[in-house]
């Protein structure tokens, strides 16, 4: 608006300025006209000069009001100018402001935004967080629910086993003890009965109390070393007993240590020297290498290479024990496990002598104890004893395998090898008091034929009657004949 009104008023300005320039160039005009004509001026040439003097004199005026209003125009412009300038600088100090404010709003707007975002983040992140533990947690109770209820399962599986194996360990003693007719021997027995259920039951206490597997296990190993000892006593004992009268009917009679060892020494000699069932040889040291040692010495080395097991296998245990125990406290389990190593080589060959010595037993007398079956019993004894010593070794050794171990952990290796015994020792115990029963103890008894195991399901008899139907009638026709015949 102003600026127009200045445009308007310079337009009006210069008008009147052509104006008072014309007006001007009149007056001249005039002037010179009077000052050219001759002779004094006329009445008409005074008006006019006076007119054009007024007339100047006009124009003077409104040149002055014209240079007034110039002036005026002049500090209204700049008046207008100042103003403009005033309002152009206060309209960019607002616009600097506004753009201040809104950079501020911007940057307050964004750092709402970010920190209602980074609070948005953080309470899903915290409740995601509280979900994924929630889930963790529900997944590892839900794991161990399911690892107790398998534990349980399984504990209640060995349990059976190792109850049934008990129960018929029992059975067998009971029947031992009611016809106790050869003590020395049938106390052997007995021990041996006792085998299946005390392994059975420590490796099922192993499984509900592992923190006491170590102890468990070394009274089973000890048990198993008395176990080898006790068959070689009870093959002593079988042939160094005598009846106490000769009709064979008239039982037994009470046989000290010494004369049971002189009869059986006797009785080997006897062999030996009749050619007809020769000593293996025993550990002979020098200088005695190479040579078959007297039945004297045979016996003696045999007896004491079970003994030695049966006294260096608990020491063994309680050393391996001790040994993992201070690995697991001291931090040398390097060291710890190669002296364990060391300690498994010396039960390995402790237990080899062992079966060795259990074996050349056997060998020398099977022939004298044929009528009580000896081969069945050697490996009853032998087969648990084997079977549990390299089952545990072989399992032991896969958990040394690195990444090839099948098992999660050595605390679960233990738990499959002490499963596995349970089921084991309820099958021995039945083989045990089938095969250690106490009828062929009794005066007078006499050994039948052997029992083949198809007779205990009676497979010969259904064969011979499908082939008797598979020949037809003719061939009974034919059996019917002859027998008319004759």
């Amino acid at each position: 608006a102003l600026e127009a009104w200045r445009r308007n008023a310079t337009a009006r300005f210069g008008a009147d300025e052509a104006a008072a320039a014309r007006l001007g160039a009149r007056v001249d005009a005039l002037e010179t006209e009077v000052k050219s004509g001759g002779g004094g001026p006329a009445a008409s040439d005074d008006d006019e000069l006076a007119s054009a003097t007024a007339l100047r004199a006009a124009v003077k005026n409104q040149s002055a009001e014209i240079a007034e209003l110039r002036a005026a125009l002049e500090a209204a412009r700049k008046a207008v100018d100042k103003r403009l300038a005033a309002d152009e600088s206060r309209e960019k100090q607002d616009v600097a402001s506004l753009q201040t404010d809104q950079r501020a709003a911007e940057q307050r707007g964004r750092a709402y935004a970010d920190r209602t975002a980074s609070e948005s983040d953080a309470r899903t992140k915290q409740r995601i967080d509280g979900v994924e533990d929630a889930l963790g947690a529900y997944k590892e109770q839900s794991g161990i629910a399911l690892d107790n209820e398998r534990d349980l399962i399984y504990h209640w599986i060995a349990g059976t086993f190792a109850l049934l194996c008990c129960v018929i360990a029992s059975a067998g003693a009971v029947a031992h003890a009611r016809a106790l007719a050869r003590p020395e021997v049938q106390r052997k027995i007995l021990a041996l009965l006792w085998m299946p259920p005390i392994y059975g039951l420590c490796c099922w206490l192993s499984l509900v109390f592992p923190e006491y597997a170590p102890l468990l296990a070394m009274v089973r190993d000890g048990y198993e070393a008395y176990a080898i000892w006790v068959f070689v006593a009870f093959l002593i004992a079988v042939l160094g007993t005598a009846e106490a009268h000769g009709d064979g009917h008239g039982g037994y009679a009470p046989t000290s240590a010494a004369t049971k060892y002189a009869v059986v020494i006797a009785k080997l000699a006897t062999d030996d020297d009749a050619g007809e069932h020769p000593l293996p040889r025993a550990f002979c040291p020098p200088p005695c290498c190479g040579k078959k040692p007297p039945a004297r010495t045979f016996v003696r080395q045999c007896v004491l290479a079970v003994m030695q097991f049966v006294l260096l296998k608990p020491l063994l245990a309680v050393t391996d024990y001790a040994l993992e125990v201070t690995g697991a406290d001291a931090g040398m389990s390097a060291w710890t496990d190669r002296a364990r190593l060391g300690v498994l080589v010396l039960q390995n060959i402790s237990v080899s002598v062992a079966l060795a010595a259990l074996l050349k037993v056997y060998h020398a007398t099977a022939h004298r104890l044929r009528n009580h079956a000896p081969w069945p019993k050697f490996v009853c004894v032998k087969g648990v004893v084997f079977l549990t010593f390299w089952q545990g070794t072989v399992i032991w050794g896969l958990t040394c395998a690195g990444e090839k171990n099948p098992f999660a952990s050595k605390e679960v290796a233990d738990a499959v090898q002490n499963f596995l015994v349970c089921v084991e020792m309820f099958v021995a115990a039945v083989v045990h008091s089938y095969t250690f029963g106490p009828e062929e103890w009794q005066p007078g008894y006499t050994a039948g034929p052997s029992l083949q195991v198809s007779d205990n399901f009676a497979a010969g008899d259904f064969f011979s009657d499908v082939k008797y139907m598979a020949r037809g009638e003719s061939s009974s026709q034919r059996l019917y004949g002859k027998e008319a015949a004759g």
